[in-house]
């Protein structure tokens, strides 16, 4: 019996991003909620620094990794309000705004239930102090 066990890609030739800077451009995105898409845009980059093995290497700091969590929590708070404000008609809705929101919505799921999910796993599995 034979299979696939698993696919190798080329070793990562770029650094791994800054924790910090990642958190900085969470923190801008959450101060910029009057301009939704520009808040989609950073949260889709920050979403690109934490893909592949540079991403995860980035998150195997446990304080990174909570601090990337709690940014992403507070633009996730600031979208319920936003929310909340279309559903009671205290902000206008047009089809720019949803589509800003939705993508928002699917960014913080893909960094904090994907990316961090996956660096919390290699964290576990690699034990304190990866090399």
């Amino acid at each position: 019996m034979c299979g696939i066990i698993a696919v190798l890609r080329r070793p990562a030739t770029r650094p791994a991003p800054d924790p910090a800077a990642l958190v900085s451009a969470l923190d801008f995105a959450d101060a910029a909620f009057d301009h939704l898409d520009e808040v989609a845009a950073r949260l889709e980059q920050v979403n690109r620094d934490l893909g592949g093995v540079p991403g995860v290497q980035a998150l195997l700091d446990a304080g990174a990794r909570q601090r990337l969590v709690e940014a992403t929590a507070r633009i996730g708070e600031q979208v319920a309000r936003i929310e909340q404000d279309l559903d009671e008609g205290r902000r206008p809705a047009s089809e720019a705004v949803n589509a800003a929101i939705v993508g928002i919505k699917d960014w913080l799921w893909a960094i904090g239930r994907d990316r961090v999910r996956a660096a919390e796993e290699v964290a576990a599995l690699a034990g304190p102090g990866p090399s």
